[in-house]
């Protein structure tokens, strides 16, 4: 052994001293390459983004000047512009308008309407102001002593702030209105130069009399003579040296104004970075080779015989057929660690539970879809399913948008999480089975059961703990909800309705914000409430006030309706407000197309006072009147008319019947059907729909004794709780109280 390495080791070191040179020759290659592609894409770069920045210059000055041409077209401000004559609504016109055009791009500073025939002058910034008193004494000067009679750019400063301006003649000779556009330099510049974007490189635009207009000016004197030389082509370069800096200006021509755009490239900064890393690579480079050649030496003089015996033993245990005997040790070892690390990580993957999710996902699907999982499997899922019978509670969030508005989506999922694991400690705690699903939205759903329910005895039990539920919920997570509980439920039930029927009796809370457990038996009893209403009788003499066209008896007769809600509550007053508008316009049919809008209004604290509010009824009923005087319809379309009413007679059950469907089947559009039956019945033809559904729901409850779910079912209600408001709001009653009235009677 010793007479081998003797032999080798002289052989050894001449063959390290070419490997060193060839990787370092190799090294320095691939540096002078890499760095002359760096430069390369470096000037490309700038080019592109020389070329982009004119011509985004370009569009965006031509896009200002298409819109001061849309401006100046405006109504109201040409008008203004050349009228001799002072109007108020005139001026409020102009300025409205004015002022929209200018929140309408993000550069415009402000915008001035000029009259020289009437001395006024519009800022959309502050007001309508004489040209004594405008303080942008400047733009008034430049147009009574220029007179410009084309569309032109220029510098312009008001007080320390410097702006671009373009002004707009009209296109009549007399030249006795202008509009005035001041641009925002800054925002200009951060749109059009970007120079802080590409470090380096700096951008700037000049008039034809060198004067600045955008971008910081060049303060080197030898620079600035260079600066002006606009070359023969565009974005053709002249290289220029300052000291050890080397910096090449490119310009081109912009045919606005003749205005001269500059790219001032620093290529010593943009470059620096790149001979920088080459320093860097090549040093790290001869680093690595010097480090690999120790290794090499290093291992050279040891032996391999351990690390073979391990690559043995790995193979023969673990079976690592794919590497070939001939394969390097270390690769045949860190193939066995990869293989071990792999195994253990799917070991771990296998051996998590994913029972929760599977159990939730299964609950969830029941809830949706209605029926169970049938199987040997449903018992593994949960014991709930093992119950003869069950609860149905919901769990919802009050005030949801502000819960996800304070929280994002893993923290609302984290809280929904303990939300259920109070319930089920709570109920568990009582010897119920519960389980709790999150729906998505801003309720979870607990089932709860027990092998022994009766619903006179557990009932009221379930409503002490669903109680108690909502108190710990509220301690401990500052979180308040309205609950919702069933009636007992049979395990084979359809749990889909149920769902959505004890989630509607959840949003009662809402409505009347009474704290307690709603029932079924709260659902109906909420209509029965006595709900406030305004002089039934003053309204009514209001309501014929207004066909008979009379606006001065529907005027005082509005006072009198709304005098009497100077000294109510705020809410109740809104209430009341609500009622009134709500009745004008469905007793003249325009419920359908002004309910939501008109409820809106009244929502939004759109009005500051009583007046204000009562002064816009006033308009609306006067609106109404000119409308009624305007309704006409010939006689030849009633036929159409006809069938269109025997069609909603025929199909009342039929719960998606609508205007589409009909104007389907009589094959026109919507729109002419709607307006169609409005002028030949003066009523919408959604409200007729509606109105003969409670027709025949009144025909049903004295002459059946269906059950009132069946009557809604035929009547073509798709909810309970529509067919109660709907029936309420109609009869002024409830469907039981109209049964028991008039059955016996």
């Amino acid at each position: 052994m010793k007479i081998i390495t003797r032999i080798k080791m002289p052989l050894l070191l001449p063959m390290l001293s070419l490997l060193f040179m060839i990787l370092l020759t190799f090294t320095l290659f691939m540096s002078y390459e890499y760095s002359k592609q760096a430069t390369a894409d470096v000037n490309t770069f700038s080019l592109a983004k020389m070329r982009h920045s004119y011509q985004n210059t370009l569009f965006t000055f031509d896009h200002i000047r298409s819109f001061g041409v849309s401006t100046y077209q405006d109504t109201a401000i040409s008008y203004w512009l050349i009228t001799d004559q002072r109007d108020p609504l005139s001026d409020a016109d102009a300025f409205n308008a004015a002022s929209r055009f200018a929140s309408l791009q993000p550069f415009i500073h402000s915008i001035y309407l000029v009259n020289t025939k009437t001395r006024k002058i519009i800022d959309t910034s502050t007001s309508l102001q004489d040209f004594n008193t405008f303080q942008d004494q400047g733009i008034i000067r430049k147009i009574l002593e220029e007179r410009p009679s084309y569309i032109s750019y220029f510098n312009h400063t008001v007080g320390n702030e410097s702006f671009i301006g373009m002004i707009m003649p009209n296109t009549q000779s007399t030249n006795s209105g202008y509009l005035v556009i001041l641009l925002n330099k800054d925002q200009l510049q951060k749109f059009l130069l970007q120079n802080e974007d590409t470090v380096g490189l700096q951008i700037n635009i000049t008039d034809k009399n060198k004067q600045l207009m955008l971008g910081e000016s060049i303060s080197n004197v030898e620079l600035t003579d260079n600066y002006y030389q606009v070359p023969d082509k565009p974005f053709q370069p002249i290289a220029y040296s300052l000291g050890k800096d080397q910096r090449k200006i490119s310009s081109a021509e912009l045919p606005i104004e003749k205005w001269i755009m500059h790219f001032v490239v620093d290529e010593s900064y943009l470059t620096q970075n790149i001979d920088s890393f080459k320093q860097k690579l090549a040093f790290w480079c001869i680093v690595l080779m010097i480090l690999m050649l120790l290794l090499f030496v290093w291992s050279s003089r040891r032996t391999l015989s351990p690390f073979r015996k391990l690559s043995e033993e790995l193979q023969n245990k673990l079976g690592l057929h794919s590497i070939q005997q001939s394969g390097a040790d270390a690769d045949i070892i860190r193939s066995g660690f990869t293989y071990l690390m792999d195994s253990l990580q799917d070991m771990n993957h296998s051996l998590k539970d994913y029972r929760h999710i599977a159990k939730e996902e299964f609950l969830r699907q029941w809830l949706l879809q209605g029926t169970k999982l049938e199987g040997n499997i449903r018992n593994e899922v949960s014991p709930l399913l093992a119950c003869e019978h069950l609860y149905l509670a919901i769990l919802r969030v009050e005030t949801y948008k502000y819960f996800v508005d304070t929280y994002n989506y893993n923290s609302r999922k984290l809280l929904k999480y303990a939300m259920g694991n109070i319930a089920q400690e709570i109920f568990h705690e009582a010897d119920y089975t519960c389980e709790s699903v999150d729906m998505g939205s801003d309720h979870i759903v607990l089932l709860l059961g027990a092998r022994d329910f009766t619903e006179n005895r557990s009932q009221p039990d379930m409503k002490e703990f669903l109680e108690n539920v909502g108190i710990k919920i509220e301690k401990w997570l500052q979180i308040r909800t309205s609950l919702a509980l069933s009636s007992t439920l049979s395990i084979q039930d359809n749990l889909r309705q149920s769902y959505q029927d004890v989630y509607e009796l959840s949003l009662l809370k809402f409505f009347n914000g009474e704290n307690k457990i709603y029932c079924d038996a709260d659902l109906e009893e909420s209509f029965q409430q006595e709900q406030i209403y305004p002089d039934q009788s003053a309204l009514n003499e209001l309501i014929q006030a207004i066909k008979q066209n009379d606006a001065e008896r529907s005027t005082a007769l509005l006072d009198r309706l709304l005098v009497q809600l100077k000294h109510i509550s705020y809410s109740e007053c809104l209430f009341q407000l609500q009622m009134i508008v709500y009745s004008l316009y469905k007793a003249f049919n325009k419920v359908t197309t002004m309910k939501d809008s008109v409820l809106e209004e009244f929502r939004t604290d759109r009005f500051s006072s009583l007046a204000e509010a009562q002064t816009w009824i006033e308009q609306e009923i006067f609106s109404i009147m000119e409308s009624l005087s305007q309704n006409q319809i010939s006689g030849r379309k009633g036929e159409l008319v006809q069938e269109i009413i025997e069609y909603v007679q025929d199909h009342l059950q039929d719960p998606l019947l609508s205007t589409d469907i009909i104007a389907d089947h009589l094959g026109f559009s919507s729109s002419y059907l709607r307006h169609l039956f409005k002028e030949a019945t003066g009523v919408t033809l959604a409200d007729f729909i509606l109105l003969q559904r409670i027709e025949q729901v009144k025909y049903l409850l004295v002459n059946t004794e269906d059950t009132l779910a069946v009557i809604a079912s035929k009547t073509g209600f798709q909810t309970r709780s529509h067919f109660f408001s709907a029936f309420k709001k109609a009869t002024g009653c409830t469907p039981s109280q109209y049964r028991n009235e008039f059955v016996k009677e």
